[in-house]
């Protein structure tokens, strides 16, 4: 077992906080109540965190993890439209309803962990629409997948994230977000299924070295140096990325996220130039690379499609199975290859 993973499970608790362990089949995670993060990733034969985590941890004050936000996000965290545009890191405000939230394990035990944070209610900044709903959290051990290269270590673990709306205007909508913290540096893997003339940009230009693609994939590079945001619609994923970063000259790390992409389904989050009154059309896969403003990290995201308001269900829920693979750069890019479908070629 690892003495940083067992330290962190001591500063929550010295913190007051409730935190839940998850057993791996080669490794574990921690899951805190509060916000309801996987805080920490640990595998086997890797002495760190597989995931960023930074903040006063001791003091209950932390960023990183794999957490659950709603988008849109351009409906939610500014104002306004018009103050997102004038100056997106400024006005940036996270709805303290959904982070930290109010969650509250219902259930827990040796390989799962259910939280639940209920009566949020958000004002959409573009149109003054309201939304009342809950969130619901499970994380679960899974089963590795088969046929992986000898030398290979894995850990795996599925989250289930499920949004119910209880009222709201016409019209208004609201989607589950998932947002999994890396650090840098490493390369974001994102197969395509179809060729595209470029990802969606949300903030900034991507420069000439961070975003790279051609008719098979798409590679981010996530290093904290340039703040970019870039998206990929339902209709060109296979609904896999992997995030592959060498820990040492003889070690390497991947997570694979393989989620479920569903092409016709409303998809709620839009870029900061899109017109206000867009509500559906937006990405399923995400991708996000700070340049230290907020810290030294990166995320690998993703949506489920939302709930809106008269046209749709009011309830949500996907599942994505992550896995985590460590063990020689050669044996995890070949075991990458197996589960993205595509080469895994690290941005240099």
């Amino acid at each position: 077992m690892s003495n940083w993973f067992d330290e962190i499970v001591s500063k929550i608790s010295h913190a007051g906080l409730k935190g839940c362990e998850i057993r791996l089949n080669g490794g574990r995670l921690l899951v805190a109540e509060k916000a309801g993060r996987i805080l920490a990733c640990e595998i086997d034969g890797v002495d760190e965190n597989i995931f960023y985590l930074g903040g006063e941890v001791s003091a209950g004050y932390f960023n990183g993890g794999d957490r659950l936000w709603v988008a849109p996000e351009i409906g939610y965290y500014w104002p306004s439209i018009e103050k997102a545009r004038e100056d997106a890191v400024k006005w940036a405000k996270t709805p303290e309803q959904v982070d930290p939230g109010h969650y509250k394990v219902v259930a827990e035990g040796d390989v799962h962990c259910c939280l639940r944070n209920e009566g949020i209610e958000l004002v959409d900044g573009r149109n003054d629409r309201k939304v009342g709903f809950d969130l619901t959290r499970i994380v679960c051990q899974c089963d590795e997948p088969e046929g992986l290269p000898e030398g290979v270590s894995c850990a795996s673990f599925s989250v289930t994230n499920e949004i119910e709306v209880k009222h709201g205007d016409e019209g208004a909508t609201v989607g589950a977000w998932d947002i999994l913290q890396v650090p840098p540096r490493g390369t974001l893997i994102c197969p395509l299924v179809k060729p595209i003339d470029s990802p969606t940009s949300y903030y900034d230009d991507f420069g000439d070295v961070h975003v790279q693609w051609d008719e098979h994939s798409v590679r981010y590079l996530i290093d904290a140096g340039r703040r970019t945001k870039m998206g990929l619609p339902p209709e060109v994923t296979n609904g896999r990325m992997g995030f592959y970063r060498e820990v040492s000259d003889d070690k390497a790390v991947m997570i694979v996220r393989i989620f479920a992409p569903l092409a016709g389904l409303p998809y709620v989050d839009q870029p900061i130039w899109q017109d206000k009154e867009q509500v559906a059309g937006g990405d399923v896969l995400q991708a996000y690379n700070d340049d230290g403003s907020y810290g030294p990290f990166g995320e690998m995201e993703y949506h489920d499609p939302g709930v809106v308001i008269g046209s749709s269900p009011m309830r949500r829920n996907g599942t994505s199975v992550t896995h985590v693979l460590s063990g020689e750069p050669l044996h995890v890019k070949k075991a990458g290859k197996m589960l993205l479908g595509c080469e895994v070629k690290p941005i240099e």
